[in-house]
């Protein structure tokens, strides 16, 4: 049982890595300081790497990750240290690079690495990571459970396969937003409910097969960093869930076996996305990507006509490094007085409106407005 555990944590590292490469490369400038849209750091601990330092920083990040797959053991151990404490100082330098993706990537690199280092059994690693990925399921569900994600978010996932469907399947397709809901919700909580566990397993893997088509070059070919980590989640579900031999209980996959580092991810990912409700913990911790639950900002500008130009920081964000913005306000705010108040010509003209997170029921969003010399002050 136990040469069968460490076999498929083995393969859980091949596809934790490779995706999280891939996540790398297909947004390259999100992970060097050399760019327009402005670094937000984390509670200003670590200055901006300059260039071309900056690049050498995300070589060294890349080559470390495939170190770890090519050595064995401590050493391999050593590797993922190294590339967890690189990853930590990238996001202290800038928290827009917390993206969901790359967050669940790191806890489970953790996870592994703790293996290779002797310090988790296998089992336990992949008990980890089975929280981890449970908990990714749950909560995106539960974030999507608004009528902002059913009115806005689901009729565009469904465009591409609406339109090769009858108008009668369509129309009907088209009733089917709540349910989405409760389905990712249900494939959460059912990875880790023994009798559910394969149909749960069928399940997401259909439903990252219909996201893969939707936002992909079939669909809206939109957001291609998030296409190797659905191919990753259908990865992570059959190695973790499929038929596994050890077939752990739902309390043997949270229970922390006296593992300090499985109590922080039983916080993290199992218990602290209920405060994003309240607005205590941050959206993109929360599984909430694609959920129409998170804050919104648009920079308005009047020309010289008075004419009045919305510019969304979503679209500044992926524009140039493929992801969406960081959804909270600090970020907007601070976004905004780098790439706009710090410019003459339009530091006068131009005002951010931050729209709060949608009332699960209403929609309805709160609005914020700011301009550059409140934000100036407040500094």
């Amino acid at each position: 049982m136990r040469q069968v555990a460490e076999n498929r944590l083995v393969w859980l590292k091949w596809g934790t890595i490779a995706s999280l490469i891939a996540g790398l490369l297909l947004s390259a400038k999100l992970w060097v300081s050399t760019r327009e849209y402005p670094l937000v750091p984390l509670l200003d601990l670590v200055p901006p790497v300059p260039y071309p330092l900056d690049y050498v920083f995300f070589g060294l990040f890349v080559v470390l990750l495939v170190g770890i797959l090519l050595l064995r053991g401590r050493l391999a151990g050593a590797f993922a240290a190294g590339a967890l404490v690189l990853a930590t100082l990238l996001v202290l330098e800038d928290q827009s690079r917390l993206q969901p993706w790359f967050y669940q990537y790191c806890f489970m690199l953790a996870a592994v690495g703790l293996s290779d280092l002797g310090r988790l059994p296998a089992e336990g690693a992949l008990n980890a990571c089975r929280l981890v990925v449970a908990s990714t399921y749950l909560w995106s569900g539960l974030q999507k459970a608004n009528v902002s994600f059913a009115e806005n978010v689901y009729p565009w996932l469904m465009e591409p396969l609406a339109s090769h469907l009858p108008s009668e399947a369509a129309s009907v397709l088209g009733h089917g937003a709540y349910a989405i809901p409760v389905t990712e919700a249900a494939i959460g909580l059912g990875l880790l409910v023994r009798p559910l566990r394969n149909p749960a397993v069928v399940a997401a893997i259909l439903m990252h097969a219909f996201i893969l088509f939707s936002l992909g070059p079939w669909g809206h070919d939109w957001n291609s960093v998030v296409w190797p980590w659905n191919v990753a989640m259908v990865a992570f579900d059959l190695i973790l869930f499929w038929r596994a031999p050890d077939n752990p209980s739902f309390l043997a996959v949270l229970r922390p076996e006296g593992s300090a580092f499985r109590v922080v991810l039983l916080v993290l990912f199992a218990f602290m996305p209920v405060l994003n409700f309240v607005g205590v913990w941050d959206s993109y911790l929360s599984a909430s990507l694609y959920s129409g639950s998170t804050e919104d900002a648009y920079v308005y500008t009047r020309d010289g006509s008075s004419r009045t130009f919305g510019t969304s920081i979503f679209d500044k964000a992926m524009n140039e490094m493929n992801v969406p913005a960081y959804p909270e306000e600090r970020v907007y705010k601070r976004v905004f007085a780098e790439m706009w108040c710090e410019n003459p010509p339009s530091r006068s003209r131009s005002s951010l409106v931050v729209y709060g997170r949608p009332e699960i029921i209403s929609g309805h969003r709160s609005k914020a407005t700011y301009h550059c010399n409140e934000l100036r002050e407040s500094e």
